[in-house]
């Protein structure tokens, strides 16, 4: 999903739902209250696995190698529609559910190679015990956007 704007944020959660731009769900409804809240007049939804599901755990076992590669060309696109949009890094612990998730975050990462900031939901509620950016179901709100250290979490 996206809403256009000049200051942009991309938000990178764990796979998408069956909310949609007139519907959206109660993951959809905290993204746009930290839009809001936080400055942003536009932003850009993206997920790490490409597969629509209410409930991560029912993700395909492996990973759909066709509709990846449609999902990378697509966050291409925006990475280049919008060069310098902020990213926020929001899957919690989901990230551990399929094996190939990890894979599908670095192919991601990738795509969005131009000098961005890597944020998560501030506090020490925001990030999870593993050291995982939470999902913002997951946590309050209030406490800001904290800088994250993308590399360092990638080569861990």
């Amino acid at each position: 999903m996206e809403q256009d704007g000049n200051n942009v944020l991309f938000v990178i959660g764990l796979n998408p739902s069956t909310a949609d731009e007139r519907k959206p769900d109660k993951t959809m409804t905290r993204v746009l209250g930290i839009v809001n809240r936080y400055g942003y007049d536009g932003y850009v939804m993206l997920n790490l696995s490409s597969e629509r599901s209410t409930e991560p755990h029912f993700m395909a076992k492996e990973l759909d190698t066709q509709m990846h590669k449609k999902n990378l060309q697509v966050i291409s696109d925006f990475a280049l529609k919008y060069p310098h949009a902020d990213v926020l890094l929001a899957w919690g612990t989901g990230i551990t559910l399929r094996n190939y998730l990890p894979i599908c975050l670095h192919d991601i990462l990738e795509k969005l190679v131009f000098n961005r900031k890597w944020l998560r939901i501030g506090g020490p509620g925001g990030i999870t015990k593993d050291g995982h950016p939470r999902h913002p179901l997951y946590t309050n709100l209030s406490n800001g956007l904290d800088e994250f250290d993308i590399d360092a979490y990638v080569n861990k």
